[in-house]
């Protein structure tokens, strides 16, 4: 079990939130049949679930890693007007180059879960570091891109493993 001060939770809720609210986007997505929650859904031949989520982070992800130009392209055609209302085009492509220069580009490895109206996805930044994100999409169609959140591990030295 970590300790931290009030203090030190205060920040880590502060810099958790912003990142969750530095990837918020909203977009179009080719709708597909619900899936039965209980069973995993059917992977795409690139490895993303064959669901209205996982068609999202795929194109989220693709545009990320073409770079600005792609990126805009594609946040200018899938954001819903009530999404762009709250988080403006520029202050999106602000953070998208902030995580750019972060990231680089970023690549699948894993799905670690999968709903059709969210993905939860292990993603490989150039450098080759693991980024867990999650994207959700509403749940009818058009199943537009609600969010897009990145899962944060913080390592607390001298709390990094199980002690007697």
């Amino acid at each position: 079990m970590v300790v931290m001060s009030r203090p030190a939770r205060r920040s880590l809720a502060v810099v958790l939130l912003a990142i969750a609210a530095g990837f918020a986007v909203a977009g179009a997505i080719v709708p597909v049949a619900a899936a039965d929650p209980a069973k995993p859904a059917p992977a795409a031949k690139d490895g993303w679930p064959d669901t209205p989520a996982g068609a999202a982070a795929r194109r989220w992800v693709a545009a990320f890693s073409k770079g600005e130009e792609a990126m805009r392209a594609c946040l200018t055609e899938i954001l819903a007007p009530a999404s762009l209302a709250t988080r403006g085009l520029e202050e999106r492509m602000t953070t998208y180059r902030e995580n750019r220069e972060k990231f680089g580009t970023l690549t699948l490895a894993t799905i670690e879960k999968s709903a059709p109206d969210e993905v939860e996805a292990t993603l490989l930044a150039a450098d080759l570091t693991r980024h867990r994100f999650v994207f959700k999409v509403e749940p009818d169609e058009p199943h537009r891109l609600v969010s897009v959140g990145r899962i944060e591990t913080i390592s607390v030295p001298g709390h990094g493993g199980f002690h007697h």
